[in-house]
């Protein structure tokens, strides 16, 4: 693209969309979707062991440097993100309910039970995470609070894979749940059989469960206070670990017209500045 030999590409890896805007190019960031776009995360698939408890599962949150993941595996073009729900879905609070703190994640580790660490084994598929950097990103920085990650790559094709997901095959694994309000989240990915962040059917914790309620109970003009609630309590128990939002990238040579900034609809409809083409 940057020769000018092509004038729109889809679905661009972040650092090529950088490379590309960084030669004058537009960059057109879209919906969250799946794959390797989305909100990637850790998922704790099974609640047993150290992961269990949730102040490992918080301590876990707390040590995942964020901000320098985004600089390094997406040229500093997704958003950070410690909390559950995606910048413009409903639910979203704007909070950073973990931020990077390592002394703190000791201190949650030590509370638990496990100042010394522990080992675990986090599954890292190459459909949601395309050369297993963040698996590898997440390993590097559990080794800062003593905890040894067990790198399992796993490269099964997407529909193989989401069916292993399903069965619960996978104790914890990186993921990438698309962009979705929490109320959907909850009752689809966490709630429902086979869901991608509750495979093995845990009953929600009654925190969550009484703010899914008041969600459902709730006038629409108090709707987007009730779903800020809910992703509350969604992080606090933090069966998985959001990390990065992940757009899709669009690219575009300058002059090509009706592709957004930003857009929320499955694709921006390019068309050519030249009269004729």
């Amino acid at each position: 693209m940057t020769t000018g030999q092509v004038t729109y590409a889809l679905e661009l890896l972040p650092p090529l969309a950088k490379q590309a805007g960084d030669a004058g190019l537009q960059i057109s960031k879209g919906a969250l979707g799946i794959g390797a776009s989305g909100t990637s995360m850790l998922v704790f698939g099974e609640h047993t062991g150290p992961v269990a408890d949730v102040r490992v599962r918080q301590a876990i949150a707390h040590a995942i440097d964020r901000a320098s993941i985004n600089e390094a595996l997406y040229a500093g073009l997704a958003t950070p993100t410690s909390s559950a729900t995606p910048q413009g879905a409903p639910g979203y609070t704007g909070e950073d309910p973990y931020p990077y703190d390592l002394d703190e994640a000791k201190q949650l580790l030590a509370d638990a039970g496990y100042p010394d660490g522990f080992e675990l084994t986090i599954t890292s598929p190459s459909a949601f995470d395309p050369g297993n950097l963040v698996g590898q990103a997440i390993q590097g920085a559990l080794a800062e609070i003593g905890i040894t990650v067990n790198l399992e790559v796993n490269n099964d094709n997407f529909t193989d894979l989401t069916g292993k997901l399903s069965s619960g095959e996978f104790p914890v694994y990186v993921y990438t749940e698309p962009g979705e309000s929490v109320f959907n989240m909850v009752t689809g990915s966490i709630q429902a059989a086979g869901g991608a962040l509750n495979p093995n059917g845990y009953p929600l914790p009654d925190d969550m469960a009484a703010a899914l309620a008041e969600v459902t109970a709730a006038p629409a003009d108090e709707q987007p206070a009730a779903l800020e609630e809910l992703t509350r309590t969604v992080d606090a128990n933090q069966w998985f670990v959001t990390i990065t939002s992940i757009p899709r990238f669009t690219v575009v040579q300058p002059g090509v017209q009706g592709v957004p900034a930003e857009y929320v609809t499955a694709e921006p409809q390019p068309y050519s500045p030249i009269e004729g083409a």
